[in-house]
């Protein structure tokens, strides 16, 4: 089907700073490139709590935010919509590849298509074993709108919109009509 036409949301803020103040209470260090999700409310702080985030089969806590920044356990910081992780090794992939949210290791990433939930995070930026690169953007059915196609078949959820090597741009939709 072609694309008739893309509807994103007109009040959505750009995606690229957009950041929330964060505090860790895991336990545990949180790394730069986590992948978060908002675990709850710190009032004496005013910040959200974030916890990594996992693909699980029933229940699993899917990715909001990334870590641009490591976040020592019990300290505040940001977490943020998007990111470019660098000195990952992307060699086993191709540029423009997609990275789904890790189904075995919490807060990670993984370029095999996982088995549960299939929360594309990212694509592959820049190939290479040791300066590899991920351009990580979070997005949830809020942020990306949806799209009607023509022939009109009805409206689709919009699951990522990327520009390809060649400047051209990519949208991802669910093959489910919106009712």
């Amino acid at each position: 089907m072609a694309i008739q036409s893309l509807t994103l949301d007109p009040d959505a803020q750009g995606l690229a700073d957009q950041a929330i103040d964060v505090r860790n209470e895991t336990g545990g260090a949180l790394a730069e490139g986590d992948l978060v999700y908002v675990s709850g409310w710190d009032e004496v702080e005013a910040r959200f709590l974030v916890a990594k985030a996992q693909a699980a089969p029933f229940g699993g806590n899917l990715a909001q935010f990334i870590m641009r920044a490591a976040l020592a356990d019990t300290s505040n910081g940001q977490a943020f919509k998007s990111h470019r992780l660098t000195g990952q090794d992307t060699s086993g992939e191709a540029e423009g590849d997609p990275v789904y949210l890790d189904d075995a290791t919490a807060g990670g990433y993984n370029a095999a298509t996982p088995p549960f939930a299939r929360q594309l995070v990212g694509r592959v930026a820049v190939v290479d074993a040791v300066t590899g690169e991920v351009e990580f953007l979070i997005l949830s059915d809020s942020d990306t709108g949806f799209i009607r196609t023509n022939p009109a078949s009805g409206e689709f959820p919009v699951r990522a919109v990327h520009r390809t090597s060649d400047g051209d741009v990519d949208v991802e939709y669910d093959d489910v009509v919106i009712p």
